[in-house]
């Protein structure tokens, strides 16, 4: 991918992106998400299709209630790191969010997991400090 590509793509993600640390289902923790969405045509799918590709991730179609199809594109953890990264030195709208995410995703410390293999619950320490990450991600975008 081109720079130009990179600063286009930027400039899309700033429009239609989000940059999220959300608490997992299990409650072993949080994760990086990072989505774009757009409705369904020829140019957004290439598009979509062209950062799956470079970055991962992947790509599913939703209906709105007018029955119109959007594209839903969606990376979580590393890869949403460095997807973010990259896009970072041409960022505007998102750029301290994506900051914030990426510094946090790459400092974690993977979470301990149980005899099983299965991941368990992390210190109450290293879950406030995720939750305050989330908070802040939260609160840099007006919400």
């Amino acid at each position: 991918m081109t720079e130009t590509d990179l600063a286009y793509l930027a400039g899309f993600f700033d429009g239609e992106g989000c940059v999220g640390v959300y608490p997992n289902s299990h409650r072993t923790g949080h994760y990086l998400l990072v989505q774009l969405t757009q409705n369904d045509d020829a140019v957004a799918r290439a598009l979509l299709e062209s950062v799956r590709d470079r970055w991962g991730g992947s790509i599913r179609e939703q209906r709105t209630s007018t029955g119109r199809v959007k594209l839903g594109y969606g990376v979580t953890s590393d890869k949403a790191a460095v997807l973010l990264r990259d896009l970072l030195p041409y960022l505007r709208g998102k750029r301290e969010q994506a900051e914030v995410a990426a510094t946090w995703q790459e400092g974690r410390v993977a979470g301990p997991r149980g005899p099983s293999g299965r991941l368990v619950p992390r210190s109450d320490e290293a879950r406030q400090r995720d939750a305050a990450v989330a908070a802040h991600v939260k609160a840099l975008k007006g919400v």
